[in-house]
């Protein structure tokens, strides 16, 4: 799910998608490895992510779910008038 996100966000431009992600509330360095790797390439496997950040393939999931959760917040956010 957040792979599809971040393709919309990269679809709208780099420019635009740096700005959403920057805007994330409390986003941790962990997430942000996370969400870079993931734009670098989508398909990446948690397992993967696991070994690049250096936390379980458990706390990816979870930090993904996180992020997620913040970027559909901040997105709404934004839509609102």
């Amino acid at each position: 799910m957040l792979a599809h996100i971040l393709e919309a966000i990269e679809k709208v431009g780099n420019k635009v998608g740096s700005k959403v992600v920057n805007k994330l509330p409390n986003i941790t360095d962990k997430q942000q490895i996370i969400i870079n790797s993931m734009k670098i390439n989508p398909k990446i496997s948690a397992t993967k992510l696991a070994e690049i950040v250096g936390i379980s393939k458990r706390k990816i999931e979870e930090n993904i779910d996180n992020t997620k959760s913040k970027l559909k917040h901040t997105l709404i956010k934004a839509n609102k008038p």
